[in-house]
């Protein structure tokens, strides 16, 4: 604040006693006032320099910090590469050998029968298809139903992810507006401080001699500085209409956006509709309502790898979902700083406003205290009165901007959740396409009869083009078995054992296993011809009867080995150990078993990303106790993270991604096997 001396009523600084001012107005004191003057022009204008650095400085340092969160030390973190390789789950139990009785077979589903392979008195082996039904009726159709369901999904993942491009767009073209607005305000409030010195220096040198040249400078400089003002305040205005402009079409924009994603939704809807529609004659026509007489199940595996493209897509919307999320944080942040940069320069500009209403008011009551009649006298008093509205109107400017913080705080609160739960709604999803996916899956392997065993046709019970009943194969009873095709073996064996309710869920017919018969030192081959739906209880334990037959073994899985049901060391009533294959996957994807996460139905890995980790969400299937297969959401040789060496050991398990450990489905026991084929 100006101080005011005892001689004459005039501010410290614009001069000394009475005698040195009747020296400034005759001239001998004219050039040290115009070097202060120069001065403090100099001073002002280094004052716009700062004040656009610290305007700067602060964007840029709140951007950063956003970008740079969370760094990590790549040596803390503990890798591996994804490769390729060969999983095997399976479900270890014992057993006792006994010989094989006939088996009665029949399909997984019900439907209409389009072939029969074989006749009865044939000779065929293990593997070999029996019979199929006709499941081809509605395939065309599903197959159009889930074209239009993943066109449908692309464009929702379009549109989400042109929507926080557009909000970036939006952001940054608002945020350059408002930097250029706050430069004006800060050039608008250095002029007006110029203003304010050439109406001092003015009012001084004018009540002395209004026609000296000294006066009629000052005048000048005086009406130049209230032109800059007025330049100033131009701009200013211009500018805020420039950011109410921006903000309209930002606004325009978002909401175009917002409705290409309803329309896409709406698409995304109807294409689920057409599908389950599709699903449910599907099911209509295996149930036996409808037949064309088909020849093979060709359509309905092409329509297990759609819905494999199905679950590829849901998992792709979903990673654009995440992006979607950290945009809107990103944005959020920026939106954040940009708040609190505004009350900065509101709380500045306020204290400049202040310090030059004081000058005002001191240059008013000591200038016009020799004439309040004067000109000079009137115009100080008018700075002073105008200076008091600009005051006013930078505390009302500072209140807006500091209740604008808990609204931003609350939209961007706001939008997370909005995030969060499209993000929820998509993982949901993925689970759902996923479930679809399985029972695509099993319904293609339900609708043929395949030999277990190698054997000799004994029975047809079924007819091309009439209905085929469903249910799980028998052996013979005392009254004989029944079935849609008796299948004998003689001379053959079997192993007749139980799993548990936790293991009867995995076990299907058909699947090829590993015995170890006791005392022996090289294991024989069979599959599962028999699965018992009641479960026996002893000790309150339930328990499955399961029948596995001794046939050769599956190249597919077992290369080059081939064994017979006449091995020499099987005998009746032996104990034996058998390895169930529940699932097995060849040269796939894989991934440590103890870097997948799992929380509920879904399931995630950490992935090393430049000097961070990134949560990457996969779908998984074969796994044992070492390697899981990862069926989408990673490539080849990407680095997944096995552990973090920098954090501490928790206490207990908690939080998102805490305490869950890796997803081993590997059964009671068995043997693991794992070759590695690439990468």
């Amino acid at each position: 604040m100006a101080q005011v001396d005892d001689s004459g009523g005039y501010p410290a600084g614009f001069g000394g006693s009475g005698e040195e001012r009747e020296a400034e107005i005759s001239g001998t004191r004219n050039r040290s006032v115009r070097s202060r003057l120069s001065r403090v022009r100099r001073g002002i204008a280094g004052h716009r320099v700062i004040s656009g650095l610290v305007v700067v400085a602060l964007i840029g340092g709140s951007v950063y910090a956003y970008y740079e969160t969370k760094p990590r030390s790549s040596a803390a973190l503990v890798t591996e590469p994804v490769s390729l390789a060969t999983i095997r789950q399976e479900i270890s139990i014992t057993g006792t050998l006994e010989p094989q009785t006939d088996l009665g077979l029949l399909f997984g589903t019900t439907g209409i029968v389009s072939k029969i392979n074989v006749i009865s008195g044939q000779k065929v082996v293990a593997g070999t298809v029996l019979a199929t039904l006709d499941t081809t009726t509605l395939n065309d159709q599903i197959a159009q139903a889930e074209t239009t369901l993943s066109a449908a999904r692309a464009n929702l993942a379009s549109a989400e992810g042109a929507l926080p491009l557009t909000e970036q767009s939006n952001s940054d073209g608002l945020s350059q507006t408002q930097l250029t607005v706050q430069q004006d305000s800060a050039k608008l409030a250095t002029d007006q401080s110029t203003l304010t010195l050439d109406q001092a220096i003015a009012n001084n040198w004018c009540q002395a001699d209004a026609s000296s040249s000294e006066c009629v400078s000052a005048q000048q400089a005086f009406t130049s500085a209230q032109a800059t003002v007025q330049t100033d305040q131009q701009n200013l205005a211009s500018d805020q209409e420039s950011v109410t402009a921006t903000q309209a079409k930002n606004t325009q924009s978002v909401d175009s956006a917002n409705a290409a994603i309803a329309q896409d939704q709406t698409s995304y809807n109807n294409a689920v509709a057409s599908l389950g529609a599709a699903n449910s004659a599907l099911n209509a026509c295996t149930s036996g309502s409808t037949g064309t007489g088909a020849t093979s199940c060709t359509q309905e595996s092409q329509a297990v790898t759609a819905a494999q493209g199905q679950v590829s897509s849901a998992s792709t919307s979903l990673s654009n979902a995440q992006t979607a999320l950290t945009d809107t944080e990103a944005q959020n942040a920026v939106s954040l700083a940009q708040a609190q940069l505004a009350v900065t320069d509101a709380t500045q500009k306020l204290a400049t406003d202040q310090t030059t209403l004081n000058l005002d008011k001191a240059i008013a009551s000591g200038g016009c205290s020799a004439d309040p009649s004067s000109s000079e006298c009137s115009q100080a008093q008018s700075a002073v009165t105008s200076q008091t509205q600009v005051v006013t109107s930078d505390q009302y400017q500072l209140a807006t901007a500091q209740s604008q913080i808990p609204s931003t705080q609350a939209k961007n609160t706001q939008a997370v959740q909005q995030s969060q739960s499209a993000i929820s709604a998509d993982e949901a999803q993925v689970a759902n396409d996923q479930a679809t996916l399985a029972t695509d899956q099993a319904s293609l392997a339900q609708a043929e009869i395949v030999a277990p065993i190698s054997g000799v046709v004994d029975q047809i019970n079924i007819t091309v083009g009439l209905s085929g009943s469903a249910g799980t194969s028998a052996s013979a009873s005392s009254t004989g078995p029944t079935g849609a095709i008796i299948l004998s073996s003689p001379g053959g064996y079997e192993v007749q054992g139980s799993v548990s309710d936790a293991q009867i869920s995995q076990v299907q017919l058909g699947e090829q296993a590993t015995i170890v018969p006791a005392g022996a030192t090289t294991p024989v081959y069979g599959t599962v011809t028999q699965i018992t739906p009641q479960a026996t209880i002893t000790s309150g334990v339930a328990s499955y009867p399961i029948v596995v037959s001794i046939t050769d073994a599956n190249p597919n899985l077992y290369s080059g080995v081939k064994v017979t049901s006449k091995a020499p060391q099987l005998f009746a009533g032996a104990s034996a150990q058998v390895a169930l294959i529940v699932k097995q996957a060849t040269n796939v994807l894989s991934v440590p078993t103890s870097a997948v996460h799992t929380v509920g139905s879904l399931s995630y890995v950490l992935v090393k990303s430049a000097n961070k980790e990134k949560r990457v969400i996969v779908s998984v299937g074969a796994a044992d106790a070492q390697y899981t297969q990862v069926l989408s959401g990673l490539k080849l040789g990407e680095s997944v993270v096995l552990a973090n060496r920098a954090l501490a050991i928790p206490s207990s398990p908690g939080g998102f991604g805490g305490g869950f450990g890796g997803k081993g489905l590997g059964g009671g026991g068995g043997f693991v096997r794992r070759a590695i084929v690439g990468g």
